[in-house]
């Protein structure tokens, strides 16, 4: 039997995209509102989950996860691929999404949560975060709220048996790859670089390869992916912003194809009794005026660590706070207050970190604290390249922190302040995160006419470059136009 766990990984985006794709479709075709009612009503399974209340006119958050429930599996082929579930004991889901939907702002957020964070699990003790799942989604939304005060408003969960089925009503879907490539596990065959179309079950063995290798010439050896999870999470993004792009295109010119799309899509979902139709166009709403790749999305920080027996994930705290502060989100959004120079920018000399792994990004940094005034060390590689927030390193040295907070001042409202003993030599050290946008004088926003760092033909600021000849590039989707 082979592994689903890439699956599970791969669902959360899948139900993003599913809600948004049959909202879109639907409203593209101006199907009636009742019409819309009663397909909710007769096909969304429903869940008696205890959610936080809601505020009109506030931000709310959706938890949207997978279920690896195998009670779908009737046929020999079902059983063969995904195993039954007397095999299969409980119910687990590998990774969780909260979408963060703020309709003051008009601006929507995606943070993950990996399947392996280590937390309490509500009234049941230290685990990892995806057996939560297996007492149920109450224990699931208990656990997020009482380890990091996330409230959560809407509760989506998602099978995969119609994966398949949604892909096939849409026809096919683009696919780029840059290498040769294939995945003997899940029987993924990519015979030449270029652009391949995928079909549904096809598609499904690309989003569950875990295993993937390339090679970048017939006659090369095959080449192992060594980032197998991280990429195989930006492969799975790839394939959501082209399903979705894909089927909007097709979907808002074909009444059956949108029509098979709600009726595919709205069948393989569950939903607290709160979630209506309104609330899935929501979401719609949300998602309608952005490109599928400019979505802003972030992943929990976490180190890996092991406890007894198990791998496990340990919740990066300080980095990890200013993603859950934003999902607390209510009232009115606080504008940034201009910061304190306490010192004069010509006596701090700075050493800018890439840690967002996007080519260029530390040197244009560099330089545009050096024309700020400050003296330039050097442009380096962090040590990581997924660093969600911009940090400022000090040292122990006299005058560190003030020599800090004014170097903070210039980056444009971001900048952790951390205190870092290993800096000896008076520098201040800036690693780059997925946050920031570009230096600005202090209490003004950088300008993004003039160029922010991050920022390429492939990419958006902040996001991360392709660290691997099997990834796409970060906003790609489909094939490049010839």
């Amino acid at each position: 039997m082979k592994s689903n766990s890439l699956l599970q990984k791969f669902l959360r985006r899948f139900a993003v995209s599913l809600v948004t794709v049959f909202a879109l479709t639907s409203w593209g075709m101006s199907f009636g509102y009742g019409f819309l009612e009663r397909k909710v009503d007769e096909n969304v399974a429903r869940s008696d989950v205890s959610t936080a209340p809601i505020i009109d006119s506030e931000p709310v958050n959706y938890l949207i996860i997978g279920s690896d429930s195998r009670d779908f599996v009737k046929t020999k082929k079902q059983r063969e691929e995904y195993g039954t579930k007397a095999e299969t004991v409980g119910r687990r889901s590998d990774t969780m999404m909260i979408v963060h939907l703020d309709p003051r702002t008009k601006t929507t957020l995606l943070v993950s949560f990996p399947r392996d964070l280590w937390v309490n699990v509500a009234g049941r003790g230290q685990a990892k975060l995806n057996s939560a799942f297996n007492s149920g989604p109450q224990t699931v939304v208990d656990t997020l709220s009482q380890n990091f005060n996330i409230p959560i408003h809407y509760y989506l969960e998602v099978n995969f048996t119609g994966f398949e089925g949604i892909v096939d009503a849409i026809g096919t879907v683009d696919l780029y790859f840059p290498a040769i490539s294939r995945d003997t596990f899940t029987g993924l065959q990519i015979p030449y670089a270029g652009c391949h179309q995928f079909d549904g079950p096809r598609a499904l063995k690309y989003v569950r390869s875990r295993h993937l290798e390339y090679k970048n010439t017939p006659n090369d050896r095959w080449h192992r992916d060594g980032r197998a999870d991280l990429s195989r999470i930006a492969r799975q993004q790839y394939f959501i912003r082209s399903l979705t792009a894909t089927a909007i295109s097709k979907g808002a010119r074909n009444l059956g194809t949108a029509t098979k799309l709600i009726n595919r899509g709205l069948g393989s979902l569950t939903a607290s009794r709160n979630v209506e139709l309104k609330e899935l166009l929501a979401i719609a709403v949300a998602f309608k005026d952005v490109e599928p790749g400019e979505l802003e999305s972030a992943t929990v920080p976490s180190d890996g660590e092991r406890i007894g027996d198990q791998d496990v994930l340990r919740v990066r705290t300080k980095e990890a706070e200013v993603l859950f502060a934003r999902l607390r989100e209510r009232g009115p959004k606080p504008e940034i207050s201009v910061p304190k120079t306490k010192v004069d920018p010509g006596s701090v000399t700075v050493l800018v970190k890439n840690g967002i792994g996007v080519s260029g990004v530390a040197k244009q940094v560099l330089g545009d604290l050096e024309a700020k005034g400050f003296r330039a060390a050097a442009a380096e590689t962090a040590v990581r390249n997924d660093f969600e927030i911009t940090e400022v390193r000090y040292g122990t040295h006299k005058g560190a922190k003030d020599q800090a907070e004014t170097l903070a001042a210039y980056l444009g409202g971001v900048g952790l302040l951390r205190l870092d003993d290993s800096i000896v030599d008076g520098v201040v050290t800036v690693i780059i995160g997925r946050d920031f946008t570009g230096v600005a004088a202090p209490g003004k926003k950088p300008n993004p006419a003039s160029g922010q760092p991050g920022t390429t033909s492939s990419s958006k600021p902040g996001a991360s470059a392709k660290p691997s000849p099997t990834e796409p590039g970060a906003t790609a989707v489909g094939c490049p136009k010839q």
